[in-house]
């Protein structure tokens, strides 16, 4: 992970700016799912807080509302310089209903490129291997059954 990333990706927290750093980072650095997280986890946040203005019309409540907001946005860049993808609450799950891709691809006019993701070994594709391979082997067995072999 470059420093450039991690950079953009703590840009997306900022307070006044957030916006226009997850625009740059959607446009710059669309493939990189690092930066796409937070990038989405930014513009939530924004949202929330700009919704949250209405909250000013009872003082207290909208004291502790901004006092929350700046919090998330705290942890939120120390996640970032970190390198680290943790869930933040209310924050995430909104966050994963942002559509970058339209976004993206409304501010650009190409299709969302893939993103770079790390590479593991999937347990489905064992699992599914297994049922046919018992599958054959009790083909194999039921037809052994029928069929006894001849000894001659």
């Amino acid at each position: 992970m470059e420093k450039t990333d991690k950079l953009i990706a703590a840009g997306c927290y900022l307070p006044f700016i957030s916006l226009v750093v997850c625009i740059f980072g959607l446009i710059k650095k669309a493939s990189n799912s690092f930066v796409i997280y937070h990038v989405r986890n930014g513009i939530a946040l924004f949202l929330l807080s700009f919704i949250s203005i209405f909250a000013f019309i009872v003082p207290v409540v909208g004291g502790l509302l901004w006092f929350v907001f700046i919090a998330v946005d705290i942890y939120g860049i120390y996640l970032s310089i970190k390198g680290l993808t943790n869930f933040i609450p209310i924050v995430t799950p909104l966050g994963k209903l942002m559509p970058v891709d339209k976004i993206y691809t409304i501010l650009i006019g190409k299709p969302f490129p893939a993103q770079s993701a790390p590479t593991t070994a999937t347990p489905a594709a064992s699992v599914q291997e297994t049922p046919a391979k018992e599958q054959s082997q009790q083909a194999t067995a039921s037809t052994e059954q029928q069929n006894p072999p001849q000894n001659q």
